[in-house]
Parts: structure tokens; C-alpha cells; sequence
């Protein structure tokens, strides 16, 4: 039944609690966000290195 899932499991939720096309518009919304969200911390990173010459500031750090 998870062959079509990529990556780590991070819920165990029966299958008897949601219905599979539910699931899967959840999990679909769900790799969206947490993508969308990698990508903007990664540039948030490369304009900091950009403004700093390569080094992470502790104001940074704290802010993220």
C-alpha cells in the first residue's frame, strides 16, 4: 500500500480514518508547502552569504 509514497513516514494514521484519495490530496498539499518552504529558507541562506561574503551571521541563525 506505500509503494507510492516517497520518503520517511511521518504519521502512522489507520487507513480506516481517511480515504485514500484524501490521503493523497493531503500528502500532495502537504509535500508543497514543506518544499516551497525549503526552497525559501535556501535562498533567504544564499542572500545572507551574498551580503556577508560566505559567512552565516548569529542574527541570522537566531532568525531562522
Amino acid at each position: 500500500m506505500t509503494e507510492s509514497i516517497v520518503g520517511k513516514i511521518w504519521a502512522d494514521i489507520p487507513l480506516d480514518c481517511t480515504t485514500p484519495a484524501t490521503m493523497h490530496v493531503v500528502l500532495g498539499f502537504t509535500k508543497k508547502i514543506v518544499d516551497y518552504i525549503l526552497a525559501l529558507f535556501s535562498k533567504l541562506e544564499s542572500l545572507e552569504e551574498e551580503m556577508t561574503k560566505g559567512k552565516t551571521t548569529y542574527q541570522f541563525k537566531q532568525g531562522v
